[in-house]
């Protein structure tokens, strides 16, 4: 019998112009010819990158499509990272994904990672706060991109929060211009407290993937736990 050849899969969270894209090329430099980045159309890439062969695009300026198509060029393929739009609901794109995955054999969920922007913390609305919350429930990884002395505080502040709430995922303060910490955030160790990419054989009895309170819909069909769709295109 043929053994599959498998693809690590990535996805990626990130607040607008996070400098994910970059940071991840930079500093992937070595192992980058295997690696494909799928992104949605909305990025604002720099030109050199919106010609690279490394890139394709998903289109995410449809809202009312919650279906994203994992791209099918994986033959061949170490690492493909999936780049979810932070114009559309979260809980859409994890539901599809994790129905996607369902009859994608050959991808293997490594890790979720978000990016942050400093900057973008200086914002005290709630719902800001409550989209970083839900990017902190699904993801392993923690990045923060742009920090500066200005936003140092707001910076420690967050990786407080998670640390005094007990969360398991990995906190970074990263630069998009310098290679370091990539292969421990690219580390396949799962660290996220959301049991959606878990086999069912590994949950309770009661629960399934799609249990999750984020992806949860209610008789009336909303979600147990809403994400704010916080930013505009």
């Amino acid at each position: 019998m043929n053994e599959i050849e498998s693809t690590d899969l990535y996805i990626v969270l990130e607040t607008p112009q996070s400098g994910a894209i970059e940071y991840l090329i930079n500093g992937m430099e070595d192992s980058i010819d295997k690696a494909l980045f799928h992104i949605p159309k909305s990025q604002n890439l720099k030109r050199e990158l919106k010609d690279s062969n490394k890139i394709v695009f998903w289109d995410d300026e449809n809202s009312s499509s919650s279906s994203i198509e994992l791209v099918e060029k994986t033959k061949g393929l170490e690492e493909l990272f999936l780049f979810f739009s932070p114009f559309l609901d979260l809980s859409d794109q994890f539901e599809s994904v994790c129905l996607d995955l369902k009859n994608r054999e050959e991808l293997l969920l490594s890790r979720v990672i978000s990016f942050i922007d400093a900057d973008r913390l200086e914002n005290k609305d709630q719902t800001f706060q409550s989209w970083i919350d839900a990017t902190a429930h699904f993801s392993d990884v923690l990045c923060i991109t742009n920090r500066k002395n200005q936003n140092g505080k707001s910076v420690g502040d967050l990786f407080k929060r998670y640390e005094n709430m007990r969360y398991p995922m990995e906190t970074y303060v990263i630069s998009s211009t310098k290679r370091g910490k990539i292969a421990n955030i690219l580390n396949p160790t799962t660290r996220r407290i959301s049991h959606i990419f878990d086999s069912s054989e590994l949950l309770e009895s009661q629960d399934t993937p799609l249990s999750d309170p984020y992806l949860t819909k209610l008789a009336n069909g909303n979600r147990q736990k809403s994400i704010p769709i916080q930013f505009i295109r």
